[in-house]
């Protein structure tokens, strides 16, 4: 697809708020609107229209299958990445817990992981639409998708849930947001409670939040502007903005020992844990 073909259709999925792909209104009127039977299709057809979701059937291994065949395929891709995931990195750092919240939890492929696992799962996400698609796709009765306004996150109890964990989210918040989610995170947990972020420091091609503001070309200004940049982050400022939060025991720890084979890109990232005193 070329790319003006692409900013015009992640234009027209995008709500009032930054990087809220798919939260624009008629994203939900849409889904609301589809026959029950083809609402599952719908809704990876809508995920399909944003950027971060690399649902992609023009690449050419895919266009020979059929579509409902081709998003069921790639469904069943994301719920094994994220079940290695939650073995790999999460189990046994999750072990006594009972309650969890996933912030960011997009369409919901790991949150319904999660809810196999523990008594109660609610799951944060800015995207409206993308809240939507993961209620048709990936739903759980003990698993609740809340909207990441002032209204959805004053709806989860302060100091109610055991621990909170994301996957790749810190990498597109901006320093502001970054430092209101561990305020929020710190204020949601219990005391005792874990953290479980999956973050980037700036090594490699990963630029700092500094550097993509300094690149003015269209190409850099376009990928700021609908969140298709990834900040990097010197391990040091993740540590002092977590300290900053109030919480205790931070580190960031490689990820790449935990997936001597290889696991993605997430593989060759890094977690940062800490605990709410």
């Amino acid at each position: 697809m070329s790319s003006a073909k692409e900013i015009l259709k992640w234009s027209l999925t995008l709500g009032r708020e930054p990087q809220t792909f798919l939260g624009a209104r008629w994203v939900r009127w849409a889904l609301d609107r589809a026959p029950a039977s083809k609402k599952r299709l719908w809704a990876f057809r809508l995920l399909s229209l944003s950027p971060h979701y690399f649902l992609d059937r023009d690449w050419a291994e895919n266009r020979s299958i059929p579509e409902s065949e081709y998003f069921e395929k790639a469904s069943a891709e994301w719920l094994a990445s994220r079940e290695t995931y939650f073995n790999a990195v999460l189990e046994e750092r999750l072990s006594d817990a009972r309650t969890v919240l996933d912030y960011g939890c997009g369409p919901g492929f790991l949150a319904v992981i999660l809810a196999k696992r523990f008594d109660r799962v609610q799951a944060l996400d800015i995207s409206s639409g993308a809240l939507e698609c993961a209620r048709v796709l990936n739903s759980a009765d003990n698993l609740e998708y809340v909207l990441a306004d002032a209204e959805g996150i004053a709806s989860i109890a302060d100091a109610s849930v055991d621990a909170i964990v994301s996957l790749a989210v810190v990498q597109h918040l901006s320093r502001e947001v970054y430092e209101k989610m561990l305020e929020v995170c710190h204020r949601k947990l219990k005391s005792g409670g874990r953290l479980a972020l999956h973050v980037q420091l700036n090594e490699g091609d990963w630029k700092t939040e500094d550097t993509w503001k300094e690149d003015r070309s269209v190409k850099g200004k376009l990928k700021y502007n609908y969140g298709l940049h990834n900040f990097g982050r010197p391990e040091s400022e993740h540590l002092a903005m977590a300290n900053a939060a109030g919480l205790v025991e931070v580190k960031v720890d490689p990820l790449s020992p935990l997936f001597p084979n290889g696991f993605e890109d997430i593989g060759e990232q890094h977690l940062l844990t800490a605990v709410k005193p």
